[in-house]
């Protein structure tokens, strides 16, 4: 035996009925889901849409003048008074054209560099050298007048020996180191290697005693340069 249902509990009738109201039930939870505004956000909103509301056009209108338009306009007002002032026939204004700077600036003869100035031509160029420099190897080497062998001679007639030297028995090489000036005479005496007290003095006197050099030269002229010479100290 079957059982059969009852129409009072049968659903299958109600159920586009049913099924239409939880679409609207779905429906509306959504939409309330993304229209749902915080009391902060609501106040937010209002904020916005009060300044919206804000004309600001008769607010810019209502504002003063920048203070730089005022500041030209009063640049102006005081160039048109000068303007007043100054007229054309103005003694005063006559002298000061007369009085203003009508030199004229030299024809150039800067290169740019310092020391290097350029010739009249603007082509070439002077090399200028100051008065101390040294040069160690010129073209034209300095030296003695009369040679090598009259530099021995002139050492060996002005030797003194010290006695004292002798005494102790000391000999051996000095070196001189000398500047031989423009004009051939000897500066800057040093010694670069010595053999003793005595006999380093007596081997500065000979160089500082010696007649004039020829000067050594270069493409410019005659120069300073150095010389290192040995004199030999020795006992018989």
């Amino acid at each position: 035996m079957i059982a059969k249902k009852n129409s009072r509990f049968d659903l299958e009738r109600k159920r586009i009925v049913l099924f239409q109201i939880g679409l609207m039930t779905v429906g509306s939870l959504t939409l309330a889901a993304f229209t749902y505004r915080t009391p902060k956000q609501m106040a937010m909103e209002k904020r916005i849409n009060a300044y919206n509301a804000v004309d600001f056009t008769t607010i810019q209108e209502d504002q003063p003048e920048p203070e730089d338009s005022k500041i030209v306009e009063e640049d102006q007002q005081d160039q048109s008074q000068s303007k007043t002032l100054t007229q054309p026939n103005d003694p005063i204004t006559e002298k000061m054209k007369l009085t203003k700077n009508t030199k004229k600036e030299p024809k150039g003869t800067v290169t740019g560099e310092p020391g290097i100035p350029k010739g009249p031509d603007m082509g070439t160029i002077v090399e200028i050298k100051p008065d101390n420099t040294i040069e160690m190897f010129p073209p034209l080497p300095t030296n003695y007048i009369g040679g090598a062998a009259a530099m021995q001679k002139f050492i060996s007639k002005e030797v003194q020996y010290p006695q004292e030297a002798i005494e102790l028995g000391d000999q051996g090489i000095v070196y001189v180191s000398f500047v031989v000036e423009k004009d051939g005479s000897v500066s800057n005496i040093e010694i670069a290697r010595g053999v003793t007290k005595k006999i380093d003095r007596e081997a500065k006197r000979i160089v500082r005693s010696f007649p004039k050099w020829k000067p050594a030269e270069n493409a410019y002229g005659k120069v300073r340069t150095k010389v290192s010479l040995p004199i030999v100290f020795k006992l018989d």
